[in-house]
């Protein structure tokens, strides 16, 4: 609805790729939105210009390699679900691949982290 030709969501958890699959088809956007059961970044088929993790700061880190990966040059990284006092692991984990910081949006003591590809 905003413009985005293709979307791909990922899930490790099936009942969460369950509902969103009934949120994407009563919003009408199942000829845009693909969703499926799966749990790293490299299994989306290709570079993205906006990629966004919502999970857990250790996973985040863990998988950051792949979510650099799948984010196109010039591309926005986003990664939420980080508790304030691991924001400075997740960014040392992803700035040393090729982002670049662009900020950090806080709702109370959650912050999303917000990167541009520049490689």
């Amino acid at each position: 609805k905003l413009g985005a030709s293709d979307v791909f969501a990922y899930d490790n958890d099936p009942i969460a790729v369950e509902a969103a699959l009934a949120n994407v088809k009563s919003a009408g956007l199942d000829n845009v939105v693909k969703v499926e059961l799966g749990d790293t970044p490299s299994i989306c088929p290709e570079k993205a210009d906006l990629v966004v993790a919502n999970i857990i700061p250790n996973v985040i880190i863990n998988i950051a390699e792949g979510l650099v990966d799948r984010t196109k040059a010039g591309g926005i990284l986003m990664v939420s679900g980080i508790v304030e006092n691991r924001v400075d692991d997740v960014r040392n984990a992803i700035e040393p691949l090729g982002m670049t910081f662009i900020e950090d949006r806080r709702l109370t003591e959650w912050s999303a982290l917000i990167f541009r590809c520049v490689s």
